[in-house]
């Protein structure tokens, strides 16, 4: 079903009614359900627990902006940017609209358009970690890793969770040529989430990088490890890097 049809039932015009605080748990749960289900890749059964969470507290952007974001990952994008065009222009000071926006942007890899619409949600909310976590991750996409830097040490301070960051600050430093401090950066990030198998493939990058055949090979491995199939690419890329490395 095109969501543009239900754009009316989504943000709720006409309802009369506020939603209760059953009503608001379950929308929490679904929508937590739903970012759970998109980071498994499991797209389909994330839209699904979006749009029932949508239906208990129509309006709300953030869960409007999860259920723009999965529908970008299921190529729906022209939805998805529509959803989102319909929450700027009914508020257009709401940072949570000009944030989802972004994420969505930046899942076309539209990184330029994307840390503009981060910009505009930090002009309304200067302290927010994920608008400057995202605008890092942006940056440095576009090769402007000084600036990316600055941005992910903004993420940070304002509460960020530190892996993440860390794994992206390493990157930066990488590209940077700071092998060493990338490193450092990377070990941090491992050791406060190992499961994150890009934390992994970075750390593995930044290892053969600096001539550490054998620790490369292993942290690639940790990636295969704990890696889901979408990561595609990579997967063969590491696999191909460990034969080298081991060779």
């Amino acid at each position: 079903m095109d969501l543009r049809n239900k754009i009316a039932l989504i943000f709720g015009e006409g309802r009369k009614s506020v939603p209760s605080d059953a009503d608001r748990n379950q929308a929490s749960a679904l929508a937590s359900q739903g970012a759970e289900l998109m980071s498994a890749g499991q797209y389909d059964q994330a839209l699904e627990a979006f749009v029932r969470s949508v239906e208990f507290v129509p309006g709300e952007y953030e869960v409007i902006g999860g259920l723009a974001v999965c529908l970008t990952m299921l190529a729906r994008a022209e939805e998805a940017m529509a959803l989102l065009d319909k929450a700027i222009s009914l508020d257009p000071r709401e940072p949570a609209a000009h944030l989802s926006r972004g994420r969505c942007l930046q899942e076309l890899r539209q990184f330029d358009e994307a840390a503009h619409s981060y910009e505009q949600a930090l002009t309304l909310d200067p302290k927010s970690a994920m608008a400057w976590f995202n605008k890092g991750v942006c940056l440095g996409a576009i090769n402007q890793d000084q600036l990316a830097l600055e941005c992910l040490d903004k993420a940070l301070s304002f509460g960020s969770p530190p892996a993440p960051v860390l794994a992206e600050k390493g990157g930066c430093l990488r590209r940077l040529g700071r092998l060493g401090d990338a490193l450092v950066c990377l070990s941090e990030a491992v050791s406060k989430d190992g499961a994150n198998p890009g934390h992994w493939y970075e750390k593995g990058l930044t290892e053969e990088a600096l001539g550490l055949k054998s620790e490369a090979a292993a942290s690639y491995q940790r990636f295969l490890d704990t890696a889901p199939a979408h990561f595609g690419e990579k997967l063969f890329a590491a696999r191909q890097r460990i034969l080298e490395l081991r060779g």
